[in-house]
């Protein structure tokens, strides 16, 4: 920058970058590189990209812009790999015998899937139904067939059918397993998660005050009805973990083994037990941290 006598001026800029504004100010030096006044500054304010207000900022609770969007698409995805799952199960059921094929063969559609399931389940209430002491057995087992049959298998031989039907019963409701390992204090989610994990521990309690060896035969033990809307005996709308449904079923493979083993194969065992209970990991993202090309000589960013 020239001078006013046409020599040129030495000089330092400063920038200070902020969330939404750029701060900038040129300061003269004289020939030893001191400094000795300000020649000009300046601020460029433009609006963030994120979401919040100036604190929110500074405490680093903003949001991005496009989070609205990035959830709906993990909606999206999750819909995707759930259904994925639920065929994928549904056709290795068939292909060992324990669920019906119907006109499609293993090749059936969701609608297809959903009508077998539906005749299914019919046949189950109506056979149990029929077998039952009295009018209110009856009733209990037209409303939670398979919960009662969840707890039938533990102690008792099913038919194949009923027990490819229970093993897909619980890939509908699989329970709820956290991928996060370090995660910010304070945040939203962790509040969310924290009150889903004292409802899960809430469910322990039950479960082992009534002596239930499993999920589904707690549930089973409930009145469908819940006359007095208690939330602590409602079936659903409850926050369940996926190591309930892990712990049922292994007790329900085990126990059914002795009645079905050129069914209930050790390779069946993994293929089921992975469709149920596999959860992808969550991404790596180091590879998408970059290295400061201001502090390029640190140990955790060397020069390139």
């Amino acid at each position: 920058m020239p001078s006013a006598m046409g020599a040129p001026q030495k000089y330092v800029l400063g920038l200070d970058l902020g969330s939404a504004s750029l701060g900038w100010a040129m300061i003269a030096l004289d020939e030893t590189g001191e400094p000795t006044f300000l020649l000009r500054t300046g601020v460029r304010v433009f609006e963030p990209g994120v979401e919040g207000t100036s604190v929110d900022i500074q405490e680093g609770k903003d949001q991005s812009k496009a989070v609205d969007r990035r959830i709906a698409r993990l909606h999206r995805r999750q819909l995707r790999r759930r259904a994925a799952r639920q065929r994928e199960l549904f056709h290795a059921l068939q292909a060992a015998g324990l669920l019906p094929i119907g006109e499609s063969g293993d090749k059936a559609g969701a609608l297809e899937r959903q009508a077998l399931l539906n005749e299914l389940d019919q046949s189950i209430v109506f056979k149990f139904s029929s077998a039952a002491n009295s009018a209110a057995d009856q009733a209990l087992f037209a409303q939670m067939p398979l919960y009662l049959l969840r707890k039938r298998a533990l102690d008792q031989a099913l038919e194949p059918f009923e027990l490819g039907r229970i093993l897909f019963h619980l890939i509908q409701r699989r329970g709820f397993k956290s991928n996060r390992n370090e995660t910010k204090k304070k945040t939203k989610d962790n509040e969310d998660e924290g009150a889903v994990k004292a409802d899960i521990h809430s469910l322990e309690r039950e479960m082992q005050a009534a002596g239930a060896r499993t999920l589904g035969e707690y549930f089973a033990g409930l009145n469908p009805h819940n006359p007095t809307n208690d939330p602590k005996l409602r079936v659903r709308r409850r926050w369940t973990s996926r190591k309930m449904f892990e712990t049922e079923f292994a007790l329900i493979w085990a126990a059914q083994s002795p009645y079905h083993p050129s069914l209930l194969t050790p390779e069946l065992r993994d293929r089921v037990s992975q469709l149920l209970f596999f959860q992808r990991p969550v991404s790596a993202q180091k590879h998408l941290i970059g290295t400061c090309e201001l502090e390029r000589g640190d140990a955790t960013h060397p020069p390139q």
